[in-house]
């Protein structure tokens, strides 16, 4: 930080103890109720808290010379540039814990000394540089971080991601008022990766307007680009990694897009998986097309019953389509078919896609196991079962209540698991309630139609476990208890 190696210590003092005291005071007024809770839970093990957003660890100078090294937690606010932080200063065989809250690059840390330590903080994408000064002490920490609203995944693998935008010239694009119209669809490919790349967006600026659109409730404080705030851990066109993996396609809800599912893609990714997932047109709540083209989704309030029903029915088969198309783009791809392991393809998919999920996996031979978070079923399959293994995940209290989910049990002849989440509601299955805990988190979650109780990171850690676990064992051969031993990990989990 060049503008502050310019400036005296005396000089930056007087600036922070004046000019910023305010500020350091509405900070602490403002963090410190939250900042000392998190501080106590500060968690020595190599996994990261439930409570934190990620992690940082580097080196700490104190005037120059070397005086060991800093590890902890971040916990990010309403932005990725403000937040807590709790972590143990290691010198020796003595360790000092810190706290301390960060707003841009202001940065105020706490410890056993009786006053605060004033600093400024820089950051880039992967490293961190602060200096602090204490009653003549001048402090350097530096090392690298990683932090984002998005849950840190838990493989070994970075994480790649290929945008495709793909034309199917055989199929006509149904729902759509010109009559040349090709069904058209956007790919997402996340794969398994080699270190590099530039990071890649969260959402499009068309996708994050559309949530607002679509809010059932105000939004007037949330930044119209908040989603700039939201830091993915993928890397556009990164160099795949070596070998062959499994392949599982992803097919969102009715109204959803790929982007509202990026935690529980990229997780799966970073074990070892590749992952498709398709922007499905007029089904999904929006699609973005490279060429600047923007498909929302049909507005059907004015329609009658008739045309209702023939839009799903019709939709169900477009996305159908999709996804063998896509299948079957993947196999013949020069660059993708000697990375697939053709043998070993999976799909998963939530509400509409769920059902679509159940569907391929019925209908499409390569397809070997299928997954459904709370997913709205149809076609064959709903009728006459399968015998190839499926997983569903249900919202509490949905299949009990309802019949139709019932016989739909009854006649899966496979290997046949359905999980009800305590606690959860149709759209906890998707990446917005762990923004709401950074974006809204003063407005109980669960007041807020289609939402439910159940902590929103616990529900994602939920889904990517048993995610995991189910493709893990029908996509790579792991023994089965694997997968049915987790129910006892889990109060709000009953499996059956």
């Amino acid at each position: 930080m060049e503008w502050q190696q310019k400036l005296s210590f005396p000089l930056l003092f007087n600036l922070m103890i004046g000019k910023y005291s305010p500020i350091f005071i509405a900070l602490f007024l403002v963090f410190s109720p939250s900042f000392f809770t998190y501080a106590d839970k500060f968690n020595e093990n190599d996994d990261i808290p439930l409570w934190a957003d990620g992690f940082f660890h580097g080196f700490l100078k104190i005037n120059g010379e070397n005086s060991g090294g800093v590890e902890g937690y971040i916990s990010l606010k309403r932005n990725d540039m403000s937040g807590n932080i709790s972590g143990i200063w290691k010198n020796g065989e003595n360790e000092v814990p810190f706290k301390g809250i960060f707003y841009h690059n202001i940065l105020i840390c706490f410890s056993s000394f009786p006053f605060p330590i004033f600093g400024f903080v820089d950051f880039n994408d992967t490293n961190f540089n602060a200096y602090l000064w204490y009653f003549g002490k001048k402090m350097q920490a530096y090392g690298i971080y990683d932090a984002s609203m998005l849950p840190m995944p838990e493989g070994n693998y970075s994480i790649g991601l290929e945008v495709k935008h793909l034309i199917d010239e055989s199929r006509e694009e149904k729902i759509t008022e010109e009559p040349d119209d090709k069904r058209e669809m956007m790919l997402y490919i996340w794969y398994p990766a080699e270190d590099g790349g530039r990071r890649a967006e969260y959402m499009k600026k068309e996708e994050f307007a559309y949530l607002f659109k679509e809010s059932p409730i105000p939004l007037f404080w949330i930044p119209k680009d908040a989603y700039k705030y939201v830091r993915t851990h993928s890397f556009i066109n990164a160099t795949p990694a070596d070998g062959k993996f499994p392949l599982v396609i992803f097919s969102h809800g009715y109204r959803g897009y790929p982007a509202l599912y990026t935690s529980m893609i990229e997780n799966l990714v970073t074990h070892g998986f590749i992952v498709a997932a398709i922007t499905h047109p007029y089904v999904a709540g929006v699609t973005v097309f490279p060429d600047g083209r923007v498909i929302e989704l049909p507005d059907l309030s004015n329609k009658d019953s008739q045309y209702i029903q023939w839009y799903f029915d019709t939709a169900f088969e477009e996305v159908l389509g999709d996804i063998d198309y896509v299948c079957n783009y993947l196999l013949t791809s020069n660059k993708w078919s000697g990375k697939i392991d053709a043998s070993r393809i999976g799909i998963y998919g939530h509400s509409f896609g769920g059902g679509a999920a159940a569907m391929a996996c019925y209908g499409n031979r390569h397809i070997k196991a299928g997954l459904a978070m709370d997913g709205y079923f149809r076609g064959e399959v709903f009728e006459e079962g399968m015998a190839k293994p499926f997983f569903m995940f249900f919202v509490e209290g949905r299949f009990e209540s309802d019949d139709t989910l019932q016989n739909f049990w009854e006649v899966l002849k496979g290997d046949t698991y359905r999980a009800s989440i305590l606690g959860s509601a149709h759209q906890d299955f998707t990446d917005l309630p762990l923004l709401f805990l950074h974006f809204m988190p003063k407005i109980p979650r669960s007041v807020i139609p289609g939402f439910g109780s159940i902590d929103g990171k616990m529900l994602i850690k939920i889904v990517n476990t048993f995610t995991l676990a189910f493709f893990d064992v029908y996509l790579n051969g792991k023994p089965r208890d694997e997968l049915l031993s987790l129910e006892d990990e889990y109060d709000e989990v009953i499996i059956d």
